[in-house]
């Protein structure tokens, strides 16, 4: 392991200890928010985190269409996918899906690395659209440097994607033999339309989610304010350093985006510890759920 590695697994699990500390000096709050949680709204909130999940589901049979794959089977990966992503440190988990499509579809590494990169590169795209559309609907409720850094922000989601499409046409690139090894069928030169809708819809249920556990937790924010903490805070999911479970990086982004919408810090941090529990929940829950169903063998070999 590299030093660098050493350093964010250090951050990593520092960030947990952190979180865990703060959670036991705060338990008499998060005990008080949950005492009053709104239960119907919870079960929303998961019935939304499902409907994510079967979007990336579509997404991902989209994406491996070079191969014959059971849906129940690529649901199977996406759950487990989520799970390892969440719970594992220093986003080490998003790193199984490929394990996964190899070990339950047979589809090699290279193969698997490049759908969970294209996969990455579409979440960043749905990502800069959705904080574009939340900065322009809450211009109102932001400052001039707030407005210009998050354009910046959503212009560079958008941007660093396709111009990282657009070099893939240059012969010099494309012929490099990691390029070479993937599938006639498989396409990381442009987007399609429907890996676009899919990807923004992902997001627009994730979106759904966060805003059926702020209701049920009695935040006061609005819909747009949840949109407008959704677009801001989650881009800080790409940051590498990752404690165990999502912890630091939830805290952290919530926080951020509440004190931008004018809420005081350790009012922001009783909400952000409070939804970081709903969220775990919701993340076990759909992991169980991968775990129980069956693998099929409904596959057909690429060629």
């Amino acid at each position: 392991m590299q030093k660098k590695d050493f350093l964010s697994a250090g951050l990593s699990f520092l960030l947990l200890t952190i979180v865990v500390v703060i959670c036991y000096l705060e338990r008499a709050t998060l005990i008080a928010t949950f005492r009053d949680v709104s239960r119907p709204w919870l079960l929303i909130g998961f019935a939304s985190y499902i409907c994510n999940y079967l979007l990336r589901t579509c997404r991902l049979k989209s994406l491996t269409n070079f191969q014959t794959i059971a849906f129940r089977s690529l649901f199977k990966i996406c759950c487990l996918h989520g799970f390892f992503s969440y719970f594992l440190p220093m986003r080490s988990g998003d790193l199984s899906l490929p394990l996964l499509l190899k070990k339950d579809s047979d589809i090699s590494l290279t193969i698997g690395s490049a759908v969970l990169i294209k996969s990455r590169l579409l979440d960043m795209v749905s990502l800069g659209f959705f904080l574009l559309l939340s900065t322009i609907f809450s211009y109102d409720q932001v400052t001039a440097y707030h407005l210009l850094l998050f354009g910046i922000c959503s212009f560079c989601l958008v941007a660093i994607p396709y111009a990282l499409v657009f070099l893939l046409r240059f012969d010099k690139i494309a012929t490099l033999r990691f390029f070479q090894k993937l599938p006639p069928n498989f396409q990381l030169k442009h987007y399609t339309l429907m890996e676009l809708t899919l990807s923004f819809l992902i997001w627009f249920f994730v979106g759904c989610t966060l805003f059926s556990v702020v209701v049920a937790l009695s935040i006061p924010l609005s819909f747009l304010d949840i949109w407008f903490l959704t677009a801001i805070q989650l881009p800080l999911q790409l940051v590498p350093i990752q404690g165990v479970a999502n912890a630091g990086n939830h805290e952290i982004g919530w926080v951020a985006g509440f004190s931008v919408l004018g809420i005081s810090p350790d009012l922001g941090l009783s909400f952000a510890l409070a939804s970081h529990v709903a969220i775990i929940l919701y993340v076990a829950l759909l992991g169980i759920v991968g775990l129980l169903i069956p693998i099929t063998s409904e596959r057909q070999p690429y060629s």
